[in-house]
């Protein structure tokens, strides 16, 4: 999995959590968009509000150059009705992260 957030410390909360899977932390939401395209990842954890390239544009960035894989994207906000609609309506979990919440929606999205 791929966390992409601005903040090491939300994103260390969030490695911890998921600590039962391949989990790295990418800084930088426009190189994420490079390393989720590979395919190694099977879901890329992405804050929508990060400082020039947020989580709604790189929705839209990995759409365009990997069509399909956007599908694997879950976006994280501090309030869950953050959520964007419409041709980037994906899942968004809370921050701070509730651990059951995290572990279910993995199992949705993921299907493991």
């Amino acid at each position: 999995m791929l966390i992409v957030d601005d903040e090491p410390l939300v994103a260390a909360a969030l490695r911890r959590l998921l600590r039962s899977h391949q989990v790295e932390v990418c800084y930088d939401p426009q190189a994420a968009v490079d390393r989720f395209g590979t395919g190694e990842w099977d879901l890329m954890f992405c804050d929508l509000h990060m400082p020039g390239f947020g989580g709604v544009e790189v929705y839209r960035a990995v759409r365009e150059r990997f069509p399909g894989r956007e599908e694997r994207i879950v976006f994280m906000s501090g309030a869950a009705s953050d959520a964007p609609e419409g041709d980037c309506a994906r899942p968004c979990i809370e921050k701070p992260f509730d651990r059951a919440a995290v572990l279910t929606l993995v199992a949705e999205v993921v299907g493991t």
